[in-house]
């Protein structure tokens, strides 16, 4: 998968179903000098199964790997380390799935099923908070999300229907 990290404090999230326990290794291979990446799993509620793996230094590739506890849909919410830089370039990234055989995933694959990858843009507010940085808001993300509409703003789930809360 090739995409960027823009703007500034933007966190890509991708979708990814195990039929069983296992681990998800994440390989960036190649990276834009300005970030220095990151990623942690999320569960579908929101809660985190695993902190936070970051790459030893900006620009260098990388790997790092985190258990799966059980079997279920799970989020991977990729970002910039101190989530303070951006790049226009785009970051490369590899996602394999290991339970009892390991199976390479490719944007290809995931589009045809093989995992459910898709990509999500987190916005600030204007206090400055992510919308999905609250129970509500994160639970909200794991049922499909607040997408960036095609002309920049984001917008809410259809079934929201009252103000925002921080």
């Amino acid at each position: 998968m090739r995409t960027n990290i823009l703007p500034r404090e933007d966190a890509d999230f991708y979708r990814i179903a195990f039929a069983e326990r296992g681990v998800v290794k994440v390989r960036i291979p190649a990276m834009p000098e300005e970030l220095d990446m990151s990623f942690r799993v999320l569960a579908p509620d929101g809660t985190e199964v695993s902190g936070w793996t970051s790459a030893p230094r900006a620009g260098a590739s990388w790997e790092g790997e985190a258990d799966i506890p059980a079997a279920g849909t799970y989020i991977l919410e990729v970002r910039d380390r101190y989530n303070n830089a951006r790049s226009a370039a785009s970051y490369t990234m590899q996602v394999v799935r290991q339970g009892t055989a390991p199976s390479a995933v490719s944007a290809r694959q995931a589009a045809r099923g093989g995992v459910a990858a898709e990509r999500r843009v987190v916005t600030r507010d204007r206090r400055g908070l992510e919308d999905g940085n609250t129970p509500r808001n994160r639970r909200d993300l794991a049922r499909g999300g607040i997408r960036r509409s095609p002309g920049g703003a984001s917008r809410l789930p259809r079934r929201w229907s009252g103000p925002v809360r921080a």
